[in-house]
């Protein structure tokens, strides 16, 4: 058989070659079998007419579906991104549903160009990223795998958020330990109804993430001992229902919501979601100017109350124009509140419906009177000290034009050997860079180490304290009371320094600049607190004497709300004072945490821009960047 060339040369054999004489060539003219892109054309061509196998009409359903497929599928994101948005969360039907349809769409986009699919596959080019890909998320499954082992058997916490949310005081680390002592405790996050915002939620995250730092701490150091889990009060109703009664809150039930209950065998305390937050300081208005979270404080406060067991009770003497449970900067809320989490309960008393003082108050709170006592209520106070009765007494300077004999509790005092000087008030005369003066009434105050054991407590925190308009504490040269003696705790700064001047002003200060009176004003420094107890080896009838023990403060503004709050030095001279007089346990003086809030100011515009870029420009954009492809490789 005689096969022509495209040349014309005719060669015998059953095969043709091309020009370079290899067989199988295709010729570059003529119309041989198999030559040109004619027999590839006839040869790849299918039932169809298609130019892939098996192709026809299914591939040009593929291509026809494509596209609204492609459209669906990035809707179907859109809107579970919206409804994650909306929502606040994924644990939604809202967000679920979209996502599961995005993720069909997909698949079915796969199944209809599946021979592209596959070929990418198959391709060394595709195959080493996708590799790559694999071995990483194998790779990162093993080491969470690993680390959930581990984790289970060791722990340890790397803080690295900006208000160490997850790293626990000394403190607290160390009352943890003696969970051993008392029985397993179980703490629960009571959750209350819904209520719009998002506040409650941030709420509750903040304190879901407190106690699971504490669970997991208290598994180093009592294993065993500690145990954490939340309560739905509406979908759980049954162990709802069996909490309030063991609480004794059936009828109030809205007390404990969004808080922590504590159960220890017999013994039971809860926190308030309210008690976990208070102002970080005040304003000239009055008015808080920032807020910080005291979780930590009130939840090491709530185990330090189950460790010790009863709650002792403190004496709030009332009826004398004295500071009150209120909120605000002339309250003392944050007063009770604070003796409340070291296991005090603060009860208020007129003296004057009274016989005595009762036998089992701890000490006695005379917060800043006003008015005079009877010398019936003196009386009382008196017997009560006498008998081994223990006093914190806060004091202010008398105002413009008040007698001092209605201050009432000063004679008792200075029969112990203080003087309580309320004809002054300390001031501060600060000095400018211009030379001019500016008078304050907020002075600064030091603990004096050595001479009290509570000056001693604040002096290894370095304590500084604020008093505000104090008056002045002086020794009296000779007490009715043999065997006490007279313990400084906090001064003023010295008459003069290279920032101000202090000393204690004899007039009112509310006429025109004052000025230091050699006569009448005392040069600082000034004694602002001491603490009275009785002499070293004091006895009397072959035994010891019930004495006497008080510590007294020349300002009761250092322990209501404006300077309590915001200053760390009154709290840790309260705390001290608390425990000098109590003696038991020590107190905790944790300090709150500021609420790491950045709050960002967005108008009502601002919103509608957002919504259109969010739910219409982004979308779009993408829907119209598929759709210019689509149609590009159409082409």
């Amino acid at each position: 058989m005689a096969v022509t060339r495209g040349d014309g040369d005719i060669r015998p054999g059953g095969l043709q070659s091309g020009d370079d004489g290899r067989p199988g060539g295709a010729g570059r003219s003529g119309t041989g079998t198999g030559s040109g892109d004619a027999g590839r054309s006839a040869a790849g061509a299918g039932p169809g007419g298609s130019g892939r196998p098996g192709g026809g009409w299914r591939n040009r359903l593929a291509r026809k579906l494509m596209f609204p497929v492609t459209v669906a599928g990035c809707v179907c994101m859109a809107a579970a991104l919206l409804a994650m948005l909306a929502k606040g969360t994924v644990k939604s039907w809202a967000f679920g549903g979209p996502l599961m349809a995005a993720l069909v769409l997909t698949a079915a986009g796969v199944a209809l160009d599946w021979d592209s699919f596959r070929s990418s596959l198959s391709s060394r080019r595709m195959l080493a990223p996708f590799m790559v890909m694999l071995n990483a998320l194998l790779g990162a499954a093993m080491a969470a795998i690993a680390g959930y082992f581990f984790g289970a058997r060791y722990f340890a916490i790397l803080d690295l958020t900006r208000m160490k949310e997850l790293t626990l005081s000394p403190q607290s680390l160390g009352l943890l330990t003696r969970l051993k002592d008392i029985e397993p405790v179980e703490v629960i996050l009571v959750k209350g109804p819904d209520t719009p915002g998002g506040a409650r939620e941030a709420h509750l995250d903040r304190v879901r993430r407190l106690m699971e730092v504490y669970e997991a701490e208290a598994a180093a150091a009592s294993p065993g001992r500690l145990s954490f889990r939340t309560l739905d009060m509406v979908r759980e109703p049954a162990a709802a229902k069996e909490l309030l009664a063991r609480l004794d809150l059936s009828e109030t039930p809205e007390e404990i919501y969004d808080g922590l209950v504590f159960l220890s065998g017999d013994r039971k305390r809860y926190v308030q979601a309210g008690s976990m937050y208070g102002p970080g300081a005040y304003g000239a208005d009055g008015r808080p100017r920032s807020r910080v979270f005291r979780g930590e404080d009130a939840v090491s406060s709530a185990l330090a109350a189950l460790v010790q067991g009863d709650r002792r009770v403190v004496y709030s003497i009332v009826g004398h124009g004295e500071r009150t449970s209120e909120g605000g900067p002339r309250g003392n809320k944050a007063l009770i509140g604070l003796l409340e989490r070291r296991n005090f309960e603060v009860r208020q008393i007129h003296l004057v419906d009274r016989t005595s003082i009762p036998e089992d108050a701890s000490f006695v709170l005379i917060h800043g009177p006003r008015s005079a006592w009877l010398p019936e209520e003196i009386g009382r106070l008196e017997s009560y000290l006498n008998s081994g009765g223990k006093a914190l007494i806060f004091l202010d300077p008398l105002a413009p034009g008040e007698a001092e004999a209605a201050s009432g509790v000063e004679g008792l005092l200075a029969e112990y050997g203080l003087a309580v000087r309320r004809e002054l008030r300390v001031i501060a005369v600060h000095r400018t860079m211009t030379g001019r003066t500016k008078v304050s009434l907020r002075i600064p105050a030091k603990p004096l180490p050595g001479a009290s054991p509570v000056a001693d407590a604040m002096s290894r925190v370095r304590s500084i304290c604020a008093a505000e308009g104090a008056c002045a504490l002086d020794k009296a040269p000779a007490p009715k009371r043999a065997g006490y003696e007279i313990r400084p705790i906090l001064l003023s700064p010295p008459y003069e320094t290279e920032e101000f001047m202090t000393w204690a002003e004899s007039e009112p200060v509310e006429r025109g600049e004052p000025s230091f009176d050699e006569k009448r004003d005392v040069k600082g420094p000034l004694m602002l607190a001491a603490e009275i107890v009785r002499s070293p080896g004091e006895k009397a009838g072959g035994g010891e004497k019930p004495a006497a023990h008080m510590i007294v403060v020349a300002d009761s503004d250092m322990a209501a709300n404006s300077l309590l709050e915001p200053f760390r030095g009154n709290r840790d001279l309260l705390l001290a004072a608390v425990q000098a007089l109590h003696g038991g346990e020590k107190p905790l003086g944790i300090e709150p945490r500021p609420m790491d809030s950045r709050d960002a100011r967005v108008e009502d515009e601002d919103l509608r821009g957002l919504l259109v870029i969010f739910a219409v420009a982004l979308p779009g954009l993408a829907l119209t960047s598929g759709a210019v492809v689509w149609y590009a490789r159409r082409r």
